[in-house]
């Protein structure tokens, strides 16, 4: 009975979200990372492999049609394989996708709603549902799904709702099912495994003796629930000396600063609206006054010391999401090359948990009114979590985007489709997985990647291009790497009488993305530098 008022309330909680940013789902235009997972489940329902694909990505055919097995070394291909039925039945546009991740994501919220539900009661889990449906980090990490989030988000809730039934139950196949979940998660995205260590690690500390007794009376339910968990995540063993080497490579990238903002812009909501602002440079990360972070950060403060202050007689699932809140933090820091608001995303729902609980053990244990303080101020914020969502949409919606992140790539889009099939190669990193997923029939390389590998004077990139190849750059500030730049400036130096360029601003008129193509025949290398030669 009680879960069934859960639901009602997640039925009220996700129709809000929904009229909130489940309208004008094209804007702003499809990013590169949203668009990695997306362009394989098309080419699976083609039956055909239309460009290159990033280096670390693995694909198996089966049935004569490509099975996208593993995106890049630390990311499967489970979010392609959920994307194949969601396009098969409702086509291969930005709106459904985008449609689809914000579903998944409210799944996960439910299912983060039920669990909270049976381990701290319905108000815990209602407040909870207020907190994540009013977050804007919440709300466009899984409308855009950058990261990806939203399908972790499930793997964790799903899971941690699926074992606790099973284990309080007795029951197998329940157990068994959130081991597969859980594996499930891991093979989704490496990092999954330390929120996964961070909730077994919490559980453990807060309830000892619940873990004791699991290890000396349900011994062959942990079994099961291993062997789900090997099953789920079995893909993974085959190449995990590919994630540890890609984490090496990361940890050279760490950059505690970084971190900071990430965590700080993550908790007023506004990382996702300033990265849009840079064009989708996290470099050039858009800074300012943080709107709610302080605020923010003393909840939570404050939470974690009463938990602390009053460890014996907190319930254990108020000791349970301050150590795992805490924990988690500990991992975000931790953890190599983790510093943009995806890796902040892993801690959720915990953080909510934390707050939650507080408000619902300053009522139980110091009366109505501090608990009706700290229950106001929780609603305070989530008012403002609204309306700060609500003011970032419609300011997409205004302009379009930015950047990498304008949809200016959609004009990029037609005017390759209008080119009639002629090759796209694209000379920095923004465009590629996006044209791959927006075009049909048009065969895409992507050599920035071979650039890096290219020793000056030893070995060198050559392409014999035709009137009928098409150059793609993000234009201006916006680039990646430098390679576009050098190109741009080669074609404008040594070759502009016989280049056509076409620029491509957004909705202001900023630089986005531009096209090239020469009109005769020519041999482009790259060595260090570019050199264009007409034979």
């Amino acid at each position: 009975m009680r879960q069934g008022r859960i639901f009602l309330v997640w039925v009220l909680l996700g129709t809000g979200v929904l009229a909130l940013a489940g309208r004008d789902l094209e804007t702003p235009g499809l990013y590169y990372d949203e668009a990695l997972h997306a362009g394989p489940a098309l080419e699976f329902l083609d039956g055909e492999i239309r460009s290159n694909h990033v280096p670390g990505s693995k694909v198996v055919w089966l049935a004569e049609r490509p099975v996208f097995v593993r995106a890049q070394a630390y990311l499967g291909g489970l979010k392609t394989q959920v994307l194949v039925p969601v396009f098969a039945l409702f086509g291969g546009g930005v709106a459904v996708l985008r449609a689809a991740t914000l579903s998944i994501a409210l799944l996960g919220l439910l299912a983060a709603m039920l669990w909270t539900e049976r381990i701290a009661g319905a108000g815990v889990a209602v407040l909870l549902g207020l907190i994540l449906a009013s977050d804007a980090s919440f709300v466009l990490g899984s409308r855009h799904d950058w990261g990806p989030f939203a399908l972790a988000f499930l793997c964790k809730a799903l899971g941690l709702w699926l074992a606790l039934r099973g284990f309080s139950q007795r029951r197998w196949l329940w157990i068994g099912g959130a081991g597969v979940v859980f594996g499930l998660g891991v093979y989704h995205k490496a990092d999954f495994s330390g929120a996964l260590a961070v909730a077994f690690l919490a559980f453990g500390l807060a309830a000892p003796k619940r873990l004791v007794h699991v290890f000396r009376e349900q011994r062959p339910e942990l079994l099961v629930l291993l062997l789900g968990f090997a099953l789920g995540s079995l893909p993974v063993w085959f190449w995990i000396g590919d994630i540890l080497q890609a984490g090496a490579l990361l940890g050279d990238r760490t950059d505690l600063t970084e971190k900071f903002h990430a965590a700080l812009y993550s908790l007023d909501g506004s990382y996702f609206r300033r990265l849009v602002e840079s064009g989708g440079r996290f470099e050039k990360l858009a800074a300012g006054n943080p709107r709610w972070a302080v605020p923010w950060a003393a909840l939570y403060g404050a939470g974690v010391l009463m938990a602390l202050v009053s460890w014996r007689k907190a319930a254990p699932a108020f000791r349970f999401a301050c150590l795992a809140s805490s924990l988690g933090a500990v991992v975000f820091f931790v953890t190599p090359g983790a510093a943009r608001l995806h890796h902040v995303l892993n801690l959720y729902p915990f953080p909510q948990l934390l707050l939650a609980c507080a408000v619902v053990h300053l009522w139980r244990e110091r009366g109505r009114i501090a608990g009706g303080v700290a229950g106001s101020l929780v609603l305070v914020g989530v008012v403002a979590g609204a309306l700060a969502t609500a003011r970032d949409l419609a300011w997409l919606r205004d302009t379009g985007g930015r950047g990498r992140w304008s949809d200016a790539i959609y004009a990029l889009a037609d005017y390759v489709q209008d080119r009639g099939g002629r090759p796209a190669v694209s000379l920095d990193w923004g465009s590629n997985e996006p044209l791959r997923f927006l075009t049909r029939d048009i065969p895409l390389t992507e050599p920035v990647w071979e650039f890096q590998s290219v020793i000056p004077g030893q070995h060198r990139w050559e392409l014999e291009g035709t009137p009928d190849h098409t150059y793609l750059l993000l234009d201006g500030p916006h680039a990646l790497y430098p390679f576009g730049a050098r190109f741009l400036r080669e074609v404008e130096r040594s070759a502009s009488d016989s280049a056509r360029i076409r620029r491509f601003p957004d909705r202001e008129g900023r630089p986005a993305f531009a096209a090239i193509h020469f009109d005769r025949p020519h041999v482009i290398s790259f060595s260090g530098g570019f050199k264009v030669k007409f034979p």
